[in-house]
């Protein structure tokens, strides 16, 4: 496996997450602000996912509803699985 497949992959799995963080940001107007916080993992997995692209996941965390952050959890979650799974197959070609 080249390094450059794998920053391609990367950046395909980045990519996606972040037009999923835009779908979010449209709904945030219908959504009532909430003060519920991020865990630790769920931030660090947002800033990883989302601060490459200069999208403010903690603006974003105060106007999302917990239904809409657990599905960005939840998506960020598969997106790494999928991802993972797909690097083993490989491996195990090799």
């Amino acid at each position: 496996m080249q390094i450059n497949d794998l920053l391609k992959e990367n950046y395909l799995i980045l990519h996606q997450i972040h037009q999923y963080a835009h779908q979010i940001h449209k709904c945030k107007h219908k959504s009532r602000p909430l003060n519920q916080k991020w865990s630790d993992e769920e931030g660090q997995l947002m800033d990883y996912a989302l601060t490459i692209f200069g999208v403010n996941y903690k603006a974003l965390s105060n106007v999302v509803t917990s239904k809409s952050k657990d599905q960005v959890y939840q998506r960020i979650r598969y997106l790494k699985d999928k991802q993972r799974k797909k690097q083993d197959a490989q491996f195990q070609q090799e």
